[in-house]
């Protein structure tokens, strides 16, 4: 993940250390500037769309002119302000480390259960 761009109200990051890893997904920071009350614009991938809708995630892909994709929202503080409050109500509802967790735990505890009925 790199972050090319960052102000206090806009974060630009690169998903390619995802890539890099030959796995697929988005960074955490997908998560984490959504939490704080950030905009987030980040490189677009089909991954984003299992996690938010289209009208929630900012997204450019390389063909595109960066800077002309950044202008657009900075130019547009009433939409930052609203993606950006979609987008943390996302990750608050069903993203956090503690439902991380919690599925980690469902899964471990199932396996318990599944063993100690087949021993």
């Amino acid at each position: 993940m790199r972050v090319l761009y960052f102000r206090h109200d806009l974060s630009v990051v690169d998903n390619d250390i995802i890539d890099c890893l030959g796995s697929l997904g988005v960074s955490t920071e997908v998560y984490d500037v959504p939490a704080c009350n950030g905009f987030l614009l980040t490189d677009i991938r089909d991954e984003l769309y299992c996690i938010f809708d289209r009208d929630e995630i900012a997204t450019y892909d390389y063909n595109s002119d960066l800077a002309s994709v950044v202008k657009y929202y900075l130019s547009r503080p009433g939409l930052r302000q609203d993606m950006a409050k979609k987008t943390r109500q996302k990750v608050i509802d069903g993203h956090t480390y503690v439902h991380r967790a919690k599925t980690i735990l469902d899964a471990v505890m199932a396996r318990v259960r599944k063993s100690r009925r087949s021993a």
